[in-house]
């Protein structure tokens, strides 16, 4: 009998579709227990193809149904309108994970029943020279800010985690994920389906439900990667008020400032102190956060750009946000006013 149902998008995944599946096949996780629902956005690659060469060496029920819209949100309600698990288990064929994954994942959702969704950290692999570089900005709380389920060592109330594992029930009633989001569904998601239930999301740091992914592999695609999500978090945070963080302001400020600070070189060329010193504050932190030693197969210089390119696009990603969406002013007077209550209380405190 199914009783989970694992969704997961594709398009043009000609590359990594069957070593996913094969991973799922490995899992410890009872095969009559669960079947996976692959929506596919009409992909032109030989994606089918590849499913098809492997399908005789799968023992879980596989499922493939298109998604005409061809979106992420519109794929994912797809696949859980047809999922007969009344738990849904969301991933991504970009990643790996231990062969125990969904067996512990869901022991680990029982075990929280004050949660809506757990989850374990979502660790960034490269796999070329410079996805290295850009996996490990990822995996830093400087690179990334406030994302905890990417980094953090510690069990933690989060606002989100990725991929996920849902009560179905929970997820219809929450009206399942938002079409209109293109990007940053998933956090638009979680802070419904939080308000909905009443319930928690935590970050659950165990080694068993970790889940590698693999991120983008240039420059540019991640710097368009970063814009975008900029756009949509802003678009998040004007519907949704209370799921702004400061780290969220952070990008636009540091954006306002380069733009702000390098044409003052044309007026005064003594002027050029002031975009140095920004950018000696801002390599000091880089190298805070790399260590004391870059990491074997790392350099420095190259770290320094993907962390450049990563903050500026999405600080110019947000400010572009605030012209299509507004600015978000609700979320930000909040934000200040949580801050400040805090530190009021360790002033009261000290």
């Amino acid at each position: 009998m199914v009783e989970y149902s694992v969704i997961v998008p594709i398009f043009n995944e000609e590359a990594y579709v069957k070593e996913f599946l094969l991973n799922i096949e490995r899992q410890t996780l009872g095969k009559e227990k669960f079947e996976v629902i692959l929506i596919d956005g009409l992909s032109t690659d030989r994606t089918r193809e590849e499913i098809e060469k492997i399908t005789d060496q799968l023992t879980f029920e596989l499922i493939l149904i298109e998604n005409r819209r061809r979106i992420i949100p519109a794929a994912l309600n797809i696949g859980c309108r047809n999922a007969r698990g009344h738990m849904i288990i969301r991933l991504d064929v970009h990643s790996n994970f231990k062969e125990t994954y969904l067996e512990q994942l869901i022991t680990t959702f029982h075990l929280h029943a004050d949660c809506c969704n757990v989850g374990g950290r979502t660790i960034a692999t490269g796999y070329n020279t410079m996805s290295n570089h850009i996996a490990f900005t990822l995996n830093t709380p400087f690179g990334i800010g406030g994302a905890k389920f990417r980094y953090s060592l510690e069990m933690a109330e989060v606002d989100s985690v990725f991929p996920g594992i849902f009560r179905k029930q929970e997820l219809d009633a929450a009206g399942g994920w938002n079409e209109d989001w293109v990007i940053n569904e998933d956090a638009e998601l979680n802070y419904r389906l939080k308000q909905h239930t009443g319930k928690l999301i935590k970050l659950i740091p165990d080694d068993g439900i970790q889940i590698e992914y693999y991120p983008r592999s240039t420059i540019q695609a991640f710097a368009r990667q970063f814009f975008r999500y900029g756009i949509w978090r802003n678009k998040t945070n004007v519907r949704h008020p209370d799921s702004m963080r400061i780290s969220h302001l952070i990008p636009p400020a540091f954006a306002v400032a380069i733009m702000g600070v390098l044409p003052l070189i044309f007026v005064n060329l003594y002027l050029v102190t002031f975009p140095l010193l920004l950018l000696t504050v801002y390599v000091g932190m880089i190298r805070k956060a790399v260590g004391k030693k870059v990491p074997e197969g790392l350099a420095f210089t190259k770290l320094l750009v993907v962390f450049l390119v990563l903050h500026l696009s999405w600080g110019a990603g947000t400010l572009k946000g605030y012209v299509i969406s507004g600015v978000p002013m609700k979320g930000i007077a909040q934000v200040f006013i949580r801050n400040f209550e805090k530190m009021f209380k360790v002033i009261q405190r000290a």
